[in-house]
């Protein structure tokens, strides 16, 4: 599948008219769609771009005794339960506590946004494509056994902690922000500490598909992203690092909104759906 495909696989996704709330099984060529009935709405502001360094962070910048003060979620995806810090309350700690003037969560509370494009990609908020992800995950009895798992725009990281906890052997999470897995994700993913490898990422994809193709040991049996197909200034970018880093038997499994309020301007009906697929490395073509 070339890059055009790509594009033009989503854009028919996005003008499409649906006229029931559930849909299941549809089937477009090679790609396998499962939707499920989802509420997505995101605010977002627009601010001068600054690109994030591609870096691997390697610990959280919270110690255990600001982390026991944050609230708690539990969340339960058919038999897999996990916990998450409260996106809130890290929020809250790096408005007060955060120092650093370049700090892009900072930037996105002041100006009460969801979503700063190019700049905060809203990765403290816990998006509902992605619990709908971490559910048909653990719900199609994959079996993650021994398998290595990437997820790209983690934020809260509930796919990927998913598949850990459903027996993968390695499972590494990618996000724009810095802060974002050094506060939230890394933090959520001790909190459901397992004997996975676990390494983490954050930067622009271009970046991050530059390092990769050079490391032989960064290609993955599964990857995992929801949310994150919405600009389509970005297709070229994801399509190149699916492509570098999936397994010549690799699945992809993303998840896609078809509306989404404030962030892609189309309507289908009045209602709001997730779209699970999986994609073979035979597609790149």
């Amino acid at each position: 599948m070339s890059v055009s495909d790509f594009h033009s696989f989503v854009s028919t996704c996005n003008k499409n008219i649906i006229d029931e709330i559930e849909i299941c099984d549809i089937v477009f060529e090679k790609w396998v769609l499962v939707a499920l009935s989802t509420a997505s709405t995101a605010n977002t502001c627009s601010v001068e771009e600054k690109t994030e360094d591609f870096q691997e962070l390697f610990s959280s910048k919270l110690d255990y005794k600001i982390l026991s003060q944050f609230h708690q979620s539990s969340y339960k995806f058919c038999n897999v339960d996990i916990a998450c810090y409260k996106s809130e309350d890290i929020e809250q700690w790096i408005v007060e506590n955060n120092s650093a003037e370049e700090s892009v969560v900072k930037s996105a509370a002041a100006s009460h946004s969801d979503l700063l494009p190019a700049v905060y990609e809203g990765g403290l908020t816990v998006w509902e494509c992605g619990c709908d992800l971490a559910e048909f995950i653990s719900g199609e009895g994959i079996d993650f056994r021994g398998k290595s798992v990437i997820e790209l725009g983690c934020g809260a990281g509930l796919p990927g902690i998913c598949a850990m906890k459903c027996g993968a052997e390695q499972v590494y999470f990618q996000d724009y922000n810095s802060e974002v897995i050094s506060y939230f994700t890394i933090p959520n993913v001790q909190l459901n500490e397992t004997t996975c490898q676990c390494r983490f990422f954050s930067g622009d994809w271009g970046e991050f598909q530059k390092y990769a193709r050079n490391q032989p040991d960064m290609r993955f049996d599964y990857i995992l992203t929801a949310e994150t197909i919405y600009s389509s200034e970005n297709y070229p970018k994801l399509h190149s690092l699916l492509e570098t880093l999936l397994k010549v038997d690799g699945q992809i499994v993303p998840a896609i909104v078809w509306l989404q309020f404030g962030v892609i301007p189309f309507y289908i009906a009045n209602v709001n759906c997730t779209i699970m697929y999986t994609l073979q490395k035979s597609s790149f073509v």
